[in-house]
């Protein structure tokens, strides 16, 4: 089968009510949207349909039904295979007199366990990883039980440091893992455990993450779920090129290959590039971190710079800054900007002459809290992922996955020759992907891609060009 861009190869779209009984909706299903998003838990969809059957008072539809869609991109290898459960239909409008419009909305079965399952229970002398893993299986994994129908999927756990002590009174399982994602320090030279939907380990690899920042975030690629560190993903090598307009702009090598019909950018659109204002309100800048101990009433303040500090969190690109030699970001003054918290001050904590003797007793001495020491890395690594935004549209690509890095190819805007033949100077062409909607519509018979890539920093260091050409352009 021949590539052609913006085409689909879809096996069923399939509607299944309670009892297991199923509509085949393909035909009346006229757009489909897939949404990923790096920074939610789960994966969400929503279809367009138009019924003339009364499917919803026939089926019916009333929110207790799942939702399969399968396709693929055409001589693309995987075939996506996604599971929703169906909890709202809007929109509804009258098309003719016995057809109806509206739009089905779907989520991952897991979202709806998290919203019908909580979290009452204590975890003591545990790593987070350890605490992650089980939240999973026990509240969200979905079972046949529930859904006779479930999307078998992996689980891949990163390495964390330090045990905790940690008593959830009834929270939503998302709750608890986003608060362990906060709490828990990364292995700096650690691995990465792939588990199976029966929790039986199928994979293991050193996975370094030599970041302060020990970001840590729990999402869903279409693989499975992954509790990883953000800086762990900013650290790997882009997995793809893109480019815009036919992005013959570059110096190239004899041989290199040839930019393949998927590669070429279709839209884009610079969604953010900067805002001082909000990167300081935010902390990006600099910000103070004040602590205070309730069992030893000591009381810390730490002091973040970026201009310091940067180096101690990943980037996109290595050594590079986000201002001028002589910004006035550059310099730190005494921010009013403090975040403030409960934590366990100190090294050695409970070693400490009058702690030592609690330590059997006492969780918490045991198993000390010490977010205050990396969480001002820890927020400005989030924060930074805000700083420059883009929107890229391309042909269907399911091969691409939030959490991926990739190479943008756009031209430089220049007159000057020299300049026409290289990518943007100030961006680079390294970029993080955070979101990516699929979508298919039916009537213009088009399977395109959006996806949302993240800038941290810049690719260069903040330098005018040249004089010359300063010259030439004036």
């Amino acid at each position: 089968m021949e590539y052609t861009p913006g085409d689909i190869e879809l096996k069923n779209i399939t509607l299944y009510n309670y009892r297991g009984n199923f509509n085949e909706i393909q035909n009346i299903t006229q757009e489909f949207t897939i949404f990923h998003d790096l920074m939610d838990n789960g994966i969400y969809c929503e279809l367009y349909i138009l019924d003339g059957n009364g499917i919803v008072e026939m089926l019916p539809i009333i929110g207790d039904e799942l939702l399969v869609i399968n396709f693929r991109t055409p001589t693309f290898d995987k075939v996506r295979s996604y599971i929703f459960r169906v909890y709202k239909i809007d929109n509804k409008t009258k098309s003719n007199e016995r057809t109806d419009g509206y739009v089905l909305h779907g989520v991952s079965q897991e979202i709806l366990n998290n919203n019908r399952k909580s979290v009452n229970k204590s975890y003591t002398n545990l790593p987070a990883s350890s605490i992650v893993k089980n939240i999973y299986n026990e509240y969200l994994k979905p079972n046949e039980q529930d859904f006779f129908i479930v999307k078998k999927k992996s689980l891949y756990v990163q390495d964390t440091l330090d045990n905790h002590h940690v008593v959830f009174p009834g929270e939503k399982p998302f709750t608890a893992i986003n608060t362990m994602c906060m709490e828990a320090k990364v292995r700096n030279n650690g691995k990465l455990t792939q588990y199976d939907f029966i929790n039986k380990k199928i994979s293991e690899e050193e996975y370094f993450d030599n970041s302060e920042a020990s970001n840590f975030i729990f999402y869903e690629s279409y693989d499975g779920w992954h509790f990883k560190t953000i800086d762990s993903l900013l650290s790997q090598e882009p997995v793809d090129n893109y480019y815009f307009t036919n992005a013959r702009i570059e110096d190239k090598n004899e041989g290199q290959e040839t930019i393949k019909p998927y590669q070429i950018i279709s839209d884009l659109s610079y969604e953010k590039q900067f805002d001082t204002l909000e990167n300081m309100e935010t902390g990006l800048y600099f910000h103070k971190v004040e602590t205070i101990d309730p069992i030893t009433k000591r009381f810390t303040t730490d002091v973040f710079t970026y201009d310091k500090d940067r180096k101690k969190i990943s980037h996109l690109e290595k050594d590079k800054n986000l201002f001028s030699k002589k910004s006035i970001f550059k310099n730190y003054t005494d921010t009013s900007l403090s975040y403030y918290m409960q934590s366990n001050i100190g090294e050695n904590y409970n070693k400490a002459s009058y702690l030592s003797s609690a330590i059997s007793t006492d969780p918490q001495i045991r198993n000390p809290r010490y977010l205050h020491s990396f969480f001002k890395y820890e927020i400005v690594s989030r924060i930074q992922l805000n700083n420059i935004v883009l929107s890229i549209g391309i042909p269907g690509n399911t091969d691409i996955e939030v959490g991926q890095v990739v190479n943008i190819h756009i031209p430089q805007n220049s007159g000057v020759e020299e300049y026409k033949r290289k990518t943007n100077i100030l961006y680079g062409t390294k970029f993080f992907i955070t979101a990516v909607r699929h979508t298919y519509n039916k009537v213009d018979n088009n399977f395109f891609t959006v996806f949302e890539a993240v800038k941290d920093t810049y690719a260069k260091g903040v330098v005018e060009e040249t004089r010359d050409i300063i010259d030439e352009d004036e």
